[in-house]
């Protein structure tokens, strides 16, 4: 390997599987996703050893259409371009649709820095019968041109290769002049893909689904059935029954006897005992055993990525947005924070307007996270039986909880919201490789959660739960009803009567999913609380738990995007909107429960 370090970015504009590149290029895995947003802040690692001769570090920044710096992202990715001038740049783009692609590539060529053009897709393209003359087109922007396929790992060898020459000459844009106006670089951009490119692609079969995925009437009852089938499946019915038979034998009674038959021969107190068999099995044992469910989810919301649909739901909900006076960029936040709302909050960069930007910050928590879905499915199997409906009302609520603050906070605006454009890519059959890895990345990162925050929140609360104070004495071992945890629980369970779950377990559990909303559950399988709830309370108690404040990493995320200014009105908002909804749901359950 020669010596030194070079400084490479990869661009392109959104949907063009510009992060599916850096993932291979690094081998690591970044999220992907047919929708723009995904990479909302550059991400640095070093191109895998033995596929360039030199050490490149390749910093992966936000699709773009243009580098004219208009939207936060553009901002982004011209700034580190003429601060931080990289030593070459790998740019994006989809082979399909060259035309889309080029506009930004000829502003970046306009900037002299070498880069080198991968044509992606370039498989698919072929198959359409397009034909693409790289050779005409690499004379005409004077940069190397590769045809890669980045999923299918097609082409890499060639574009490395393309870098290490680039880096090896020092070579540039030799020769070339390129206009700056932005009818200039449209008109030559036509000229090139009219000399260059041969064929068309073939949009009847994407025209034909998106008059019924997009059409006036039937997109929101399309979107409604599709994301009630999603939670249907990852949370009522499939993933209800394989996760009910994993906790049976990670935290049922068969394993906690064993385990404490074990511990009492080798002599093990009480307190051991107890803290392993309630506090670690009772607490991880339970979460784990909801390792069903998130896989499910991971799948298949990673289908609905892979085929195009995402996209198409961001576009959808710009017609509804636009009725609060906001853009559909604010559906991205939502759909990223369905995962976990830290990335969610973080997303919200690319909304160039700051009503809207704050307005998304303050609400991306609303959309069940990960995080929440064990409390959901606690609730729905312990208290609701499974009922399929539970789980996809309590998401629609978050959702309808964005339109609502939007109208609160910001009413309806003049004119039109935040700049907003997105491609819609072609549906295409979801690569199964593609999907199982993305599904992986996402489960293990649970799993970690399992293994360290879910583990010390159950050690935490078993702690809380099995220590009292007497004439101040601190007792271990006492009942849980007599604990320090119940203290707690019924110091602040009044404020709580209102909405139906005024009991200390409940409440306690709501304090504790302060710092991670994975100790509500926690809490339950501690204590084994979920049997006293009433129908119409367990529902009040997820509306709540939903709509509150979010983690501290959440929190924290919040505050790096709004500032310690507007950090605390926006905690402040989120408590009382949570109340009073989980006020109205309480009431309204009564009287239909």
């Amino acid at each position: 390997m020669e010596k030194g370090n070079f400084d490479a970015v990869l661009l392109g504009a959104p949907n063009c599987g510009k992060t599916t590149l850096f993932n291979c290029l690094t081998g690591i895995h970044r999220t992907t996703g047919n929708r723009p947003g995904v990479t909302v802040s550059e991400t640095s690692a070093e191109i895998k050893p033995g596929l360039v001769r030199h050490r490149v570090t390749l910093s992966d920044l936000p699709g773009v259409y243009s580098l004219s710096g208009v939207s936060p992202d553009e901002k982004t990715v011209t700034f580190r371009l003429r601060e931080k001038r990289p030593d070459i740049a790998v740019f994006v783009a989809d082979a399909g649709n060259l035309a889309r692609g080029l506009y930004p590539a000829v502003m970046l060529a306009g900037t002299g820095i070498p880069f080198v053009l991968a044509l992606n897709m370039a498989d698919e393209a072929a198959a359409d019968g397009i034909v693409i003359d790289t050779a005409l087109l690499s004379r005409r922007l004077g940069c190397p041109v590769v045809l890669i396929s980045a999923k299918k790992r097609e082409g890499i060898a060639e574009l490395t290769a393309a870098v290490d020459s680039l880096l090896s000459s020092g070579g540039g844009i030799i020769g070339q002049s390129f206009p700056s106006d932005p009818e200039g670089i449209h008109r030559l951009c036509d000229d090139i893909v009219g000399e260059c490119v041969c064929g068309r692609k073939n949009r009847a079969f994407t025209d034909r689904i998106d008059s019924v995925v997009l059409g006036r009437w039937t997109a929101f009852p399309v979107f409604f059935l599709i994301m009630t089938a999603v939670y249907l499946i990852s949370v009522s019915t499939l993933g209800k029954f394989l996760s009910d038979r994993l906790i049976g034998v990670i935290a049922g009674e068969w394993i906690r006897s064993r385990a404490a038959a074990v511990l009492l021969s080798l002599g093990a107190g009480r307190g051991v005992i107890s803290l392993v068999t309630e506090g670690v099995i009772g607490g991880v044992g339970l979460i784990a055993g909801f390792l069903p469910q998130f896989v499910l989810l991971y799948f298949m919301l990673s289908l609905l990525e892979e085929s195009g649909y995402m996209s198409r739901a961001v576009v959808m909900t710009d017609r509804l947005f636009a009725a609060v006076g906001l853009s559909g960029r604010c559906c991205i936040p939502m759909i990223v924070g369905s995962g976990c709302s830290v990335p969610g909050i973080m997303s919200a960069r690319i909304i160039d307007d700051r009503r809207e930007r704050e307005n998304a910050v303050m609400t991306a928590s609303f959309v069940p996270c990960g995080a929440k879905l064990p409390v959901i499915s606690l609730a729905a199997g312990c208290v609701f039986d499974g009922e399929a409906w539970v789980a996809p009302s309590v998401y629609l609520a978050g959702i309808a909880a964005v339109f609502v603050t939007a109208l609160v906070t910001g009413g309806r605006r003049k004119g039109r919201g935040s700049h907003f454009a997105v491609e819609l890519p072609d549906y295409r059959v979801p690569s199964m490789r593609s999907v199982m890895k993305s599904t992986a990345a996402r489960s293990l990162e649970f799993l970690k959660k399992a293994a360290t925050v879910i583990f010390l929140a159950g050690l935490f609360v078993w702690a809380l739960s099995s220590v009292a104070l007497s004439g101040g004495i601190f007792t271990v071992g006492c009942p849980a009803d007599e604990s320090l945890l119940a203290v707690i629980g019924r110091f602040i369970s009044p404020v709580f009567m209102p909405l139906g779950f005024g009991f200390w377990e409940a409440s306690a559990a709501t304090v504790m999913g302060l710092a991670a909303k994975e100790e509500l559950a926690a809490v339950f399988g501690v204590l084994d609380a979920a049997g006293k709830f009433s129908r119409a309370g367990a529902y009040s108690f997820l509306v709540f738990n939903i709509l509150n404040t979010p983690c501290a990493a959440a929190v924290s995320a919040m505050k790096q995007e709004l500032g310690g200014r507007k950090l605390i009105p926006a905690l402040v908002y989120q408590v009382v909107f949570a109340y009073f909804s989980a006020f109205a749901a309480y009431s309204l359950m009564k009287l239909i429960l």
